[in-house]
């Protein structure tokens, strides 16, 4: 990885190659050791993909949760115009603060912290790798730096390759994946897998016929005077600091105490870093049904907070609650059909283009899909309340000639919600049918009052503006100290009759007004349901 490095190794290689065969060298590194910068390697390996998974997991995690967010509203607004039930607000406030909290996760800090995690492990994984291959190379046909295996000190030749537990120190220049994996050898201190401890010479060389000139100590070494040799002032380590010169030999240093960073450990320290930085779990997308939903604590919270109005709600729920939410979603396979597996049996728009006219909901994989279906059916329903409010308050402006019975009968015998809601009507289910919403007569007289009808169902408009341009006549209808009936005035907003012109008017206009928009509210809840 670093050109530096790679210089300084050719150059070793010509020196050995041109020492004369009786040139002091040392022994070669021990099987157990390389290959233990090996394993490290290939675990520094498994960090970077584990960094990777974390910044994607987050990532998808909150569009997960942002996309079951626009599914489920898109379905509402479909299936119930737009008619949100308390507990289907809830659940939209869950999907929307999970992906908050995902969302959160890839902030700058968190981002930048697993980049590094990947720059750290990366870093040192090349640094063993330029080392072991180097040394692998540096052979003829009888010495070598590497032992050839276990307690085995003949002669290795070069290998293309590494295999088993030296296959970490393959190079690797395949993509990440991002996929999960299990780290050994790491531990909140540092790395002992295969390495450890610190080690001389003795421990980390063996004896026989393969000799290394790099491995030989810093007196009379010829890496910088092939002839007579020359002690060596500065101490070389290799492999990102695992390896170092020392008075006797080579040695390894510690890697099983690294958080404490000094000047000979910074990338080992750094890779340990690493290793700590991916030690925690991201949250990733998953459908919870109402057994799960009763049971998840940003759920109970939110639930109280919209559905039961707590102003401090609390992440706790009894028995009692965790009933009542599990009856607002219905049985787990009910609800699971409902909110996920059943998407794909609902038929959408096709946002992008004529042909076909219909989709699955499952078919929409982008939020720019969605949110152009969503704001269809939003603008869909919006016209319908508008058109169906229109169509009421027209009935009503000109039903001011309708009887009260009347305007209950036409209510509907099955519609009991409608029919209480009504002002004036209540259900009485042994009526004939037809007639089962009639006039609740204990009420008759509010809604006249309301209304401004008098006793035989003449209205006051009918009163007033039968006095045209009379004032005196005008004012004779009204009774002091009771709300006016008439008003001599010119017409207030709404009143389309001459609005600029001073005439009898009805007094009680804005009653009328409020009434027959509570008619309107309490018919359209009907429609609803």
């Amino acid at each position: 990885m670093s050109g530096l490095k790679v210089a300084a190794v050719a150059t070793q290689i010509l020196l050995l190659a041109t020492s004369p065969a009786h040139s002091a060298a040392g022994d070669a590194i021990k099987y157990e050791t390389w290959t233990g910068a090996c394993q490290l390697a290939a675990e520094l390996s498994k960090i970077q993909n584990i960094a990777a998974k974390k910044i994607t997991d987050a990532t998808e995690t909150a569009s997960s949760y942002l996309r079951q967010y626009f599914k489920t509203r898109i379905l509402l607004e479909k299936t119930q115009r737009g008619n949100y039930k308390p507990a289907q607000l809830a659940l939209l406030a869950y999907y929307a603060k999970k992906a908050d909290d995902a969302a959160v996760y890839y902030n700058k800090a968190n981002v930048l912290a697993q980049a590094t995690a990947i720059r750290d492990s990366a870093r040192l994984e090349g640094a063993i790798i330029d080392f072991v291959g180097a040394l692998n190379q540096i052979v003829d046909g009888t010495h070598n730096c590497l032992q050839k295996g276990s307690a085995d000190n003949n002669h290795r030749p070069a290998a293309a390759s590494f295999d088993g537990i030296e296959a970490g120190c393959n190079s690797n220049t395949a993509a990440l994946t991002g996929q999960a994996a299990t780290i050994s050898g790491f531990t909140a201190a540092g790395y002992s897998g295969a390495l450890g401890a610190e080690k001389d010479e003795n421990a980390i060389t063996g004896g026989g016929t393969p000799k290394c000139t790099i491995t030989a100590p810093k007196a009379t070494n010829r890496l910088l005077n092939q002839g007579a040799g020359t002690t060596i002032t500065g101490t070389p380590r290799y492999a990102g600091g695992i390896f170092y010169l020392h008075t006797n030999g080579l040695k390894q240093a510690a890697t099983d105490q690294l958080t404490t960073e000094g000047p000979n450990n910074k990338m080992l320290a750094a890779a340990h870093r690493a290793y700590l930085a991916t030690q925690h779990t991201v949250e990733t997308f998953k459908f919870k049904d109402s057994t799960q939903l009763k049971e998840d604590p940003d759920f109970i919270k939110l639930y109280k907070k919209i559905v039961l109005k707590d102003k401090e709600p609390t992440t706790e729920a009894d028995t009692a609650l965790k009933n009542q939410i599990e009856a607002a979603f219905g049985p787990k396979e009910e609800m699971g059909k409902t909110y996920n597996s059943g998407f794909s049996d609902v038929s959408i728009i096709n946002p992008q283009a004529a042909d076909p006219p219909t989709l699955a909901l499952t078919a929409l994989t982008s939020i720019e899909q969605l949110t152009a279906v969503l704001q269809f059916y939003e603008t869909q329903n919006r016209k319908f309340l508008t058109d169906k409010i229109a169509e009421l308050e027209e009935k009503i402006n000109k039903g001011a000639s309708k009887t009260q019975e009347k305007i209950c009968n036409d209510i509907g015998d099955k519609n009991e919600t409608g029919c209480k809601n009504t002002p004036g009507c209540h259900l009485v289910s042994t009526n004939p049918e037809g007639t089962k919403c009639t006039v609740n007569p204990a009420a008759t007289k509010t809604v006249n009052e309301a209304t401004g009808k008098g006793a035989e169902g003449t209205t006051a408009s009918d009163r007033c503006t039968k006095h045209g341009s009379n004032k005196e006549a005008c004012e004779k209808e009204n009774t002091p100290g009771q709300t006016p009936v008439c008003g001599f005035r010119k017409g207030k907003e709404g009143e389309t009759d001459e609005p600029d012109k001073e005439k009898c008017r009805n007094g009680s206009f804005l009653v009328t007004k409020k009434f027959a928009l509570s008619v309107v509210s309490a018919a359209f809840v009907a429609l609803l349901f």
